[in-house]
């Protein structure tokens, strides 16, 4: 299901879910871009992850970003609910993007160490601040940019309020802005160890992107 909403100009919400979309291929108006390894995104089980990666003794990182349309302001926030249990590979949830996938700001999760909140800048990630808590299926994880500070929350309300997990000021200005950094994405990630058993992320599914002003 998706439905595009404004109440006042510019605000705009793009909501996605995947029920009812068959397993493969990202439907149209999203792109698939592989970061490493060869395994991109799908839809599966009417949620998001990484496809299985092949090869063993690989790790394929990928984003589905959807790029039909894109949010009206640089001030904007992006919602995404687990389907699956958190592991140790990354998912995550990216604002600011560029249609290319190269450039935005990214809140990955896992059960591991590499959790944090990154920028992304000319498809080089960087870490800039990190988070620790527990995880469930069902949990909602976000991403908002204020002006210059960006933050991750979980389970925060409709309206992007409450659950901070980690923040970040960029005083240097590091992330674009700008009418071509304002897609949204969901990053995905899979991998198959020596012995050829495969593991994938956490599915993500209810893609919320909207401009931060956008409130019910």
């Amino acid at each position: 299901m998706t439905f595009l909403q404004a109440l006042e100009p510019p605000f705009k919400r793009i909501y996605i879910n995947f029920d009812g979309v068959p397993n493969g291929s990202l439907p149209a108006g999203w792109t698939s871009v592989v970061v490493s390894g060869t395994a991109g995104p799908e839809v599966f089980s009417n949620y998001i992850r990484a496809a299985p990666t092949n090869s063993n003794n690989t790790n394929s990182q990928s984003y589905a970003g959807y790029v039909a349309d894109s949010v009206n302001t640089d001030d904007q926030a992006l919602q995404a609910t687990t389907r699956t249990a958190l592991n140790g590979l990354l998912c995550g949830v990216c604002i600011k993007m560029d249609a290319a996938m190269q450039n935005g700001v990214v809140g990955l999760t896992s059960t591991g160490n590499a959790r944090g909140l990154y920028t992304i800048t000319n498809g080089l990630f960087t870490r800039r601040a990190t988070f620790n808590v527990s995880h469930a299926i069902g949990d909602v994880w976000a991403i908002k940019s204020e002006g210059n500070v960006y933050t991750m929350m979980k389970n925060p309300s409709f309206n992007n309020v409450g659950g901070d997990v980690t923040t970040w000021t960029d005083t240097t200005g590091v992330v674009k802005h700008g009418p071509n950094y304002r897609h949204g994405a969901l990053y995905a990630n899979s991998d198959r160890n020596a012995f050829g058993t495969r593991n994938v992320a956490a599915g993500l599914d209810n893609f919320d992107f909207r401009d931060l002003g956008w409130t019910v």
